[in-house]
């Protein structure tokens, strides 16, 4: 009887995780990949990656393993798994007066000696990434060093040539393998801060000129490149090439970050790489790309690539998805010819430090070891960036790591371009529907939907709308409403998320179309016709166009238009703008004339693609006869830029007191995350939302979309929530999470799923239970 009952304990345990075991760990294998390899591949293509984090993640005690869940250096892993050459940042000084870090990985000199050394032990080349600045430079920012603020341009040449030539001189001296230079990083708009292009040729040439010098010195040869971003941008690399071109400036390759949620479509950066490389015969390749793998945030401070987030995701968001994206980049630069030098990965191992819900010994982490993007010690050095958005990664979810340290399958994806993955072909996704409609307007669904195959391909599926969830919309309000879809020959719900926007009343507010219905003036020289304003592709906040500024002389601009037959009511005029105004007294103001009177708000820049969105609220009376005049004013020193986007006047339904002139800015926080609203970063660099620059952070979007259910609708929401869209995250960052041990390392996935699956795993454990006490209790009264 006991033996027995051993074995139905042992059944009902079984029964009771059977739901567990198997589940958490769900496409990891290498075989689960489908990747077709690049024809012809050259056999010295650079598969690089950059791991500036990883000292800092290390002492904030993150552990990575191999694929057999041992203990390993993943500069290692990652050699191992076909990678050749490590890219390192390198900053000045990131520290204050009493040595605390600004974060980011702390990357001082020592630093990089360190991890090239760990690089050329396993086989690998070096690039040393000069940022020429003490904390992250990117097209927001190209900040001086600390100690050469107050220098002359001459003497900037001079520290610059120095520095150059003696940090190479000691990488080269401890034995690190050194094969590029890297003059600058994302040098769109300035490099140790100077702005025209003549001063930044000349820094440019004496960064090479120390290259040159110490590689014929140590007879090495260390090719050097120039970085640049943004190359979705029309004739924006050409003009780059002129530039560099009409100023004599010395460098082998042209290197560009490429963000596929950022910076356009595959085929438009090979072509741009293409076309710079035959027009200036140069070698180009990719200094900074990388993908999401999962929605799942790790660390508490939030993530570049967040779910339902107004990013452009050509890919899945998956493992797949992820090595589909870094391939198609390989695929790019390949075709470029024999000038298409490489890929690197930008941070595969920014991990957490701790769960979410660590969150202040996170940030002790953070502040001890710089393994965050940002401490709050770099608010002293870069005050309108890290000092506001300081905290932990942004890119958790798009490192070549799970959240435990273990490689993902999509980690091969430096030998699956030249061996290829073959597996079977299988549906990773349905692209969503997503509507947006007015107030009154007809909502059309579409009768077909878009299926994704992990192969890449994709194919139009009908599909049939659920009735019960068409018929829950309210047309007539505001709000977001959830439509699910059966499709005909799949398993898988097609979903439509309808947002229905209060009407605006402002024509060509997203700046889609030609500025008729603006006016555009120079209050600077009325007869001056310029204003630094023009229609745009650069940034927009939604859509295609917007309306970009930027002026080497000083601006002091308006753009306004005139709205006639309003009825009577509370309005609101909001506004999405984004950039930097210099100068001692900047000025962002929106607003609104009615008759002799004023209502207005200003709004504050403060970088790369942190969005701000000023509102002001007036009252129309049955006395109001006059037109309504709206207004975006711009005031600010040579060399301020930025985008204004998607201006809406909504009729609201809170009433406007009669003190009220207006309303303060919407402030976009980021929830203590990401990005780079990674980075300003492409940082990264950068969305900062914590970081602002594609290079290096990002800050965490507010959440807009209502909690989906299978059978219902979102609630209705307010135009206010409506229209707090997400910070823009620009940059780069880190995050890690807590030691895993080396006998258990689970797969992250999504919390939900987790939850489910625990959930299951709990209900199944009660039965089993239920279905031992039972059995025994029979048998007791049996042998009883």
């Amino acid at each position: 009887m006991k033996k027995r009952s051993f074995f139905v304990l042992l059944f009902g345990i079984v029964v009771a995780l059977g739901g567990h075991m198997g589940m958490v760990r769900a496409d990891d294998t290498s075989d689960s990949l489908y990747i077709k390899p690049i024809d012809s591949l050259r056999a010295d293509m650079i598969k690089g990656v950059d791991m500036s984090s990883l000292v800092s993640l290390e002492k904030s005690g993150v552990k990575f393993y191999n694929d057999e869940g041992l203990a390993q250096d993943p500069i290692q892993t990652l050699a191992e798994k076909g990678v050749n050459y490590l890219r390192i940042r390198l900053w000045n000084n990131p520290y204050n007066q009493i040595g605390q870090g600004y974060g980011g990985g702390n990357n001082d000199l020592a630093t990089a000696i360190e991890l090239g050394q760990r690089a050329t032990a396993n086989g690998m080349k070096v690039l040393i990434d000069f940022h020429y600045s003490d904390f992250w430079a990117d097209p927001a920012k190209q900040q001086a060093p600390k100690a050469w603020q107050s220098f002359s341009l001459n003497q900037k040449k001079e520290a610059l040539y120095n520095y150059t030539y003696e940090s190479i001189q000691r990488l080269l001296s401890a034995g690190v393998d050194v094969g590029m230079v890297q003059i600058g990083n994302e040098t769109n708009n300035g490099l140790a801060g100077e702005t025209s292009w003549e001063a930044m040729s000349q820094l440019f040439n004496k960064g090479s000129q120390a290259v040159r010098k110490i590689s014929a010195e140590q007879n090495t040869l260390i090719k050097v490149a120039l970085h640049f971003t943004n190359p979705e941008k029309v004739d924006w690399y050409h003009s780059i090439g002129q530039k560099l071109k009409e100023n004599n400036v010395d460098y082998d390759i042209f290197a560009s970050s490429y963000y596929p949620y950022w910076h356009g479509t595959i085929e438009n950066l090979q072509s741009v790489l293409t076309d710079y490389a035959t027009t200036y015969d140069k070698e180009v390749m990719v200094a900074e790309t990388s993908y999401a793998y999962t929605f799942a945030e790790g660390d508490g401070h939030g993530n570049t690539i967040q779910e339902n987030d107004d990013s452009t995701l050509y890919y899945p968001v998956s493992i797949q998805g992820q090595a589909t994206a870094v391939r198609e980049v390989f695929q790019a630069v390949q075709n470029v010819g024999t000038k298409g030098l490489g890929v690197f990965y930008w941070e595969p191992a920014w991990l957490p430090v701790g769960t979410p819900n660590q969150k202040t010994e996170n940030q002790e982490k953070w502040e001890t070891y710089g393994s965050g993007w940002a401490s709050p010690f770099a608010g002293e050095y870069d005050s309108a960036d890290a000092g506001k958005w300081y905290g932990g990664s942004a890119i958790d979810n798009q490192a070549l790591f799970d959240f435990a340290g273990k490689p993902l399958a999509s980690a091969n994806i430096f030998q699956y371009i030249k061996t290829g993955s073959m597996a079977e072909r299988k549906v990773v996704s349905v692209s969503e529907v997503k509507p947006t409609i007015e107030v009154g307007s007809a909502l059309s669904l579409p009768e077909t939907v878009q299926v994704n195959f992990n192969d890449n391909s994709s194919q139009e599926a009908s599909v049939v709308w659920n009735k019960d969830d068409l018929t829950n919309i309210n047309a007539n309000e505001p709000g977001t409403y959830v439509v699910k879809g059966a499709i005909q020959g799949y398993e898988q719900q097609a979903t439509a998320t309808v947002t229905i926007l209060a009407k605006n009343y402002v024509t060509n507010g997203g700046f889609e179309q030609e500025l008729a219905t603006w006016q555009l003036k120079n209050l600077l020289d009325p007869n001056d016709t310029a204003t630094g304003m023009s229609r745009s592709w650069d940034d927009p906040a939604e859509g295609t166009w917007s309306l970009h500024f930027y002026s080497e002389q000083a601006i002091h601009s308006v753009a306004s238009q005139v709205i006639s037959n309003l009825a009577v009511g509370t309005y609101q005029l909001i506004g999405s703008i984004q950039g930097e105004l210099k100068g001692n007294e900047p000025k962002a103001m929106l607003r609104v004339r009615v008759g002799d009177d004023i209502y207005e708000t200003g709004a504050t820049l403060d970088g790369w693609r942190n969005w701000q969105t000023p509102s002001v609220r007036f009252e129309l009376t049955g006395d109001t006869t006059e037109n309504v005049t709206i207004e975006i004013e711009l005031q600010g020193d040579a060399g301020s830029w930025g985008t204004i986007d998607d201006i809406r006047l909504i009729q609201s339904a809170v009433p406007t007191t009669p003190s009220e002139e207006g309303t303060e800015p919407e402030e976009k926080t980021p929830s203590e995350e990401g990005t780079e609203p990674e980075e300003t970063t492409p940082s990264e660099e950068g969305t900062e939302p914590e970081e602002t620059t594609p290079s290096e952070e990002g800050t965490e979007p507010e959440e807009t979309t209502p909690s989906e259910e299978d059978t219902g609708t979102e609630s209705t929401k307010s135009i206010e929530d409506e229209k707090q869209d997400s910070e823009k995250v620009v940059e780069r960052t880190s995050n890690q999470k807590n030691e895993p041990k080396a006998e258990s390392l689970p797969k992250t996935g999504s919390r939900e799923s987790m939850k489910l699956v625990l959930l299951g795993s709990l209900l199944l454990s009660i039965c089993g239970i239920i279905v031992v006490k039972t059995i025994i209790a029979r048998k007791s009264r049996v042998d009883g």
